[in-house]
């Protein structure tokens, strides 16, 4: 049985009220933009649901948790936050339910919704919904479900929304979806100079730190990972394999999830710094086209893999991970 330890690049930060003196200055104007609003909301008007839209390590967890901590200490706010994963949601009911047992509320009305809103005015106090990962709850549910929703959170007075998810959807870009233009969405920003100079200090390698960091997704947790791995150790020669140490698990598991035919085409496709044409993987793996671009559409749908030139005849399909393209040469090949 492996003894490798899951990669923090994967996994999301545990937050302690305390953390936030020696927390690092990330996603600030989002932070402001969003408690200024709720700052200024009433409890009476309709509010205007939220989306903080950022990749897997860019502190979008961190965020709600900020939030979340600077509304329980100010206690001028008449607002109550409740902060849910989306992952443990199956249908529009469930939100109101974890409201309802995060409140404590025995509800007896048979309408969850109904009865935290009465909760609401009883408490001069308006809930607010941090919803993390909001894509898994859009992909399990039906239009139904979302129309429902969102004619809920429409209602004056009504819980406020504040969701976070890894990409945009065609769930909020659809002008048929019902929350098309639903949202006010906010971007987080790849990481840049100001936040790796706030980390890295005077004493890190720079070089060694490029290195890392040209094979990792600009994010505030690769930021701290990667300059992780410099400041604690002084041989240079075992950087990069200690970062994709970091991903083991994650990769693995990527990798045991994928069909057979998505694994033969990875095997292939990690051999090449350049990437591959078709014709080449045809040769490659001894295969014709009928078996072999059915899966190379879906990894690209999957954004595991990407063409060069689209429309171009030759053009290559290329892994776009770099360093999972390394994993594969290093435990796969």
């Amino acid at each position: 049985m492996s003894t490798r330890k899951t990669s923090i690049l994967y996994q999301t930060p545990r937050f302690y009220a305390w953390d936030a003196k020696q927390a690092i200055a990330v996603n600030e104007d989002i932070f402001s933009s969003i408690s200024d609003y709720l700052s200024k909301e009433g409890t009476e008007k309709t509010a205007q649901p939220y989306l903080v839209i950022g990749e897997a390590g860019s502190g979008k967890t961190y965020l709600l948790k900020r939030l979340l901590n600077a509304i329980e200490k100010d206690n001028r706010l008449a607002l109550f936050p409740v902060l849910m994963d989306a992952k443990a949601l199956f249908s529009s009911e469930d939100i109101w339910m974890r409201c309802a047992k995060r409140l404590n509320l025995a509800t007896s009305s048979g309408n969850v919704f109904d009865d935290l809103v009465s909760w609401q005015g009883h408490h001069a106090c308006r809930i607010v919904l941090f919803v993390d990962n909001i894509q898994y709850y859009f992909q399990r549910t039906d239009d139904a479900g979302h129309y429902n929703l969102r004619g809920k959170l429409n209602k004056a007075g009504a819980p406020v929304l504040i969701a976070t998810a890894n990409e945009v959807s065609s769930f909020f870009t659809d002008y048929k979806s019902a929350f098309f233009d639903g949202f006010k969405v906010l971007y987080i920003r790849p990481v840049g100079e100001r936040e790796i100079d706030s980390v890295l200090g005077q004493d890190v390698e720079r070089g060694r730190f490029a290195r890392l960091w040209e094979y990792v997704p600009r994010t505030i947790r690769s930021l701290l990972v990667v300059s992780g791995i410099v400041a604690s150790s002084a041989n240079a020669d075992v950087d990069l394999e200690k970062l994709v140490d970091c991903f083991h698990l994650y990769y693995q598991a990527k990798y045991d999830a994928s069909v057979i035919q998505i694994q033969r085409l990875l095997s292939v496709l990690a051999m090449a710094d350049e990437g591959l044409a078709l014709k080449e993987i045809r040769e490659m793996t001894g295969q014709e086209n009928g078996k072999i671009s059915p899966y190379l559409k879906m990894m690209m749908d999957q954004k595991i893999v990407e063409r060069g030139v689209k429309n171009q005849r030759g053009a290559k399909y290329r892994i776009i991970d770099p360093l999972f393209r390394l994993w594969l040469n290093r435990n796969v090949l």
